[in-house]
């Protein structure tokens, strides 16, 4: 789209929020309506917009780190790192002068009316009918569009006025801009990967640490569930860091600035680049599934067959290997997005569920990543399950990574401990807590949420979980469970086992909370990570090496055997 290049008025740039133009072939979208709801960005990143479209650029990258762009040619809006919503784009010339605020003409129109006025014409019809009248007061140049006759029955079934008022170039609204937050469309939040349009922030933060946060099962729900997004996590994260940082001390002293901490986390999407589970299982796995399991609504059948393709070594390297493919895709993109960062990069990997294994094979593989890793965060992993079952001990050794974190909820049933399978007299050690920081996670809008799962969770699966709701029910806070330091000398012993895996000489952290055994909030204990307020704080922490003091082991107490004879 060409457009008026030389536009002697105030341009300013819109964004559709409702109807994408587009949506990832995994969705399998279908635009039902024409964009509408325009907003216009925020006016840094407007100025941006129209710079590039000025000098003839093609593409343009605009919000904080430049996390989204815009094609300049196709006017299109999506995000620069992960595969996202596509949304319509207008460069606003002339708008339509409604009560509170402008709307951009759409740009042939805008085009035509131009033209017409550097004409010199001030009462003349476009080319689809509609009568112009313009004036000037002061350097305003202002007008009315009369529709007619033909164009009744239209106007009536779409509740438009017949006569609109125009005007030429855009002015500043007495309202001020918009904020960061999510507008609402209805009861209903626009896009969550996208983030609102007049969101304010530079595009050019320095940024010394990357965040790369892979999945883990269950995103295929994210075609029929919308809250199941992985995206929305990590920008939930991406502001919490950003909230964190505002507030601690010890944090703006070990961050770039007082006002920018130097972390970016960006989501590594990778469950679309596999085939189509159902229909390119192998004959041999697919006969052991069961086949209502296979059931194209069943909330079973997007989550737990995740797992088990990935113990199919046809399907595990497929997954290494896109995995690795996305690791290195994103980080290349950022790095020549960022080429002060691309100087002296320093790279963690965030694993949640699933992602925390692929993420500790890809480190142990010949897989090649393109980039030196600092830290791997492990949440809510099965690694300490998967590596029980080899019968072998867990160790640092041939992982390429400085520093190893296992991170999980006491109520999450996925997430499972490591530290007994480097040394056995952990077993009776405590995870060592994360520093609680008074926040309180709020899960009442995700189980909310699943209520719409409910007909997708079998009667089978509830039952199984209370039978492991059972076994669990000893860690319940209302029972009082006697606890102990453990011996100095023991202490010193088991911590230079682990000494390896990072500077707390521990590998497994526990996120406060307290314990509520159900089928829900066992969800929710899996999937909530990346909102938990213990949990980014301490990331950050880590990342940024804030200061921190040793905490001695704790035990607790057992009738059936010694710690010391162990």
């Amino acid at each position: 789209m060409r457009g008026i290049r030389l536009f002697s008025g105030k341009t300013r740039w819109f964004r559709s929020t409702t109807a994408p133009v587009a949506k990832p072939a995994q969705f399998r979208y279908v635009p039902k309506e024409q964009p509408g709801g325009y907003e216009p960005f925020a006016l840094e990143d407007s100025n941006r917009l129209e710079n590039a479209f000025v000098l003839g650029s093609k593409e343009c990258t605009i919000q904080t780190d430049g996390l989204f762009k815009v094609n300049i040619e196709d006017r299109h809006y999506t995000s620069t790192y992960w595969e996202g919503p596509t949304f319509k784009v207008l460069r606003g010339t002339w708008f339509h002068q409604g009560t509170s605020k402008l709307t951009p003409i759409a740009e042939g129109l805008a085009e035509e009316l131009e033209e017409n006025y550097q004409a010199g014409k001030t009462d003349f019809v476009l080319k689809q009918g509609q009568k112009i009248n313009l004036k000037r007061t002061g350097d305003q140049i202002t007008g009315t569009m009369s529709h007619d006759d033909s164009w009744a029955n239209m106007i009536k079934s779409l509740q438009l006025p017949r006569n609109y008022s125009i005007v030429r170039g855009y002015r500043n609204e007495k309202a001020k801009e918009k904020s960061t937050a999510s507008p609402t469309i209805g009861k209903k939040k626009m896009e969550d990967n996208m983030p609102h349009p007049g969101a304010t922030g530079t595009t050019n933060r320095p940024i010394k640490h990357l965040i790369l946060a892979i999945h883990g099962v269950g995103q295929q729900l994210g075609i029929r569930y919308e809250f199941v997004n992985f995206v929305k996590d990590t920008n939930e994260f991406r502001d919490l860091m950003k909230q964190i940082h505002a507030k601690d001390e010890s944090l703006k002293l070990a961050s770039a600035s007082e006002t920018n901490h130097g972390i970016q986390v960006l989501p590594i999407l990778w469950r679309h680049l596999i085939p189509n589970q159902s229909k390119n299982l192998d004959p041999q796995l697919k006969g052991l599934t069961v086949s209502q399991l296979m059931a194209k609504d069943n909330l079973l059948a997007d989550v737990a067959l995740d797992y088990v393709m990935y113990t199919h070594k046809e399907y595990q390297d497929t997954m290494l290997s896109a995995t690795a493919s996305e690791l290195n895709r994103v980080y290349k993109t950022f790095c020549e997005n960022n080429p002060d960062f691309a100087e002296n990069p320093k790279v963690s990997i965030a694993g949640h569920s699933l992602g925390s294994v692929i993420a500790n094979n890809l480190l142990r593989s010949e897989y090649k990543l393109n980039f030196e890793v600092d830290n791997v965060f492990f949440l809510g992993s099965p690694v300490g399950c998967l590596q029980f079952l080899t019968g072998k001990p867990f160790t640092k050794e041939g992982c390429r990574v400085k520093n190893m974190y296992n991170i999980f909820r006491a109520s999450d049933p996925i997430g499972s401990r490591i530290e007994p399978l480097v040394n056995k007299a952990t077993v009776d050690v405590k995870p060592q807590s994360l520093p609680a920081n008074g926040m309180i996670t709020q899960i009442k809008d995700f189980t909310e949420d699943l209520t719409a799962l409910g007909l997708s969770i079998t009667k089978g699966a509830t039952v199984l979980w209370n039978q492991i709701a059972d076994t669990k029910a000893t860690e319940t806070p209302e029972q009082e469970t006697k606890t102990q330091q453990v011996d100095p000398a023991m202490d010193e012993r088991l911590k230079r086992d682990l000494a390896a895996f990072n500077r707390h000489h521990r590998l497994d952290f526990a996120i406060p909370e307290s314990m509520d055994i159900s089928l829900v909030l066992a969800i929710a204990g899996h999937t909530m990570y990346f909102d938990n307020y213990d949990l980014a704080s301490f990331i950050m922490k880590e990342i940024l090496d804030v200061p921190v003091a040793k905490e001695p082991m704790i035990r607790e107490e057992s009738n059936d055997e010694d710690l010391a004879a162990s």
